[in-house]
């Protein structure tokens, strides 16, 4: 650290006193005389140069212990970003097979209801049965249009989850296999040390 300063003063006056005679040895007559000087200029410069920092160590300990907690911060961010988007994937693909179930389920109800209906203009079926076969036929539309609705939803969801377009258009190439599921080699789960809320514990305690 080097620090520097000035002071530079200039007189225009100096005081003055009145020396009498006889006041010393050889002074015969009174004369004035001016105390003081005209120009002062003072003039500093410190150099301050540290040789032993013993808490320096502590700091960079603290710097290293907050940048480990912010990148397992970041870390477990990221994770629950991904763990955000499998889920949005694994959600429109279940709102596929559902409207995939309801549109056949509709068309049965769809074609009992036109037995229903040949069967009831001939007389040979009875009014609360063509009446049961046409409400089935009208809860199998409106479940259609629910289970399109859900898909449409669960699309933009993954698109908001992917940060893109509403708009675009998804290919999934996944499918809902309940047999290659049963069968799926998972991923043995992390020690519960390893979690990122307890390492970020750890940190903060070491901090």
């Amino acid at each position: 650290t080097l620090t520097a300063s000035g002071n530079v003063r200039y007189n225009t006056q100096l005081q003055t006193t009145v020396l009498p005679a006889g006041a010393f040895p050889g002074v015969t007559e009174s004369q004035v005389l001016a105390f003081g000087t005209r120009n002062s200029t003072l003039l500093t410069l410190d150099l301050t140069q540290p040789l032993l920092r013993p808490e320096a160590a502590i700091d960079r300990a603290i710097v290293r212990n907050t940048g480990a907690l912010d990148a397992e911060k970041v870390r477990q961010r990221r994770t629950d970003v991904q763990v955000k988007i499998a889920e949005a994937y694994l959600n429109v693909l279940l709102k596929d097979l559902q409207r995939t179930l309801a549109r056949a389920d509709a068309a049965r109800q769809r074609a009992y209801f036109e037995v229903a209906d040949g069967q009831h203009r001939l007389g040979t079926l009875p009014e609360a049965d063509y009446l049961t076969a046409r409400l089935n036929d009208q809860n199998g539309q409106l479940t259609v249009r629910k289970t399109e609705q859900a898909y449409r939803a669960a699309q933009a969801t993954f698109c908001y989850q992917l940060n893109i377009e509403p708009d675009t258009t998804l290919v999934l190439t996944d499918r809902l296999d309940p047999s290659s599921l049963a069968t799926a080699d998972l991923p043995a789960a992390n020690p519960v040390a390893e979690r990122p809320e307890l390492r970020q514990l750890r940190l903060q305690r070491e901090g």
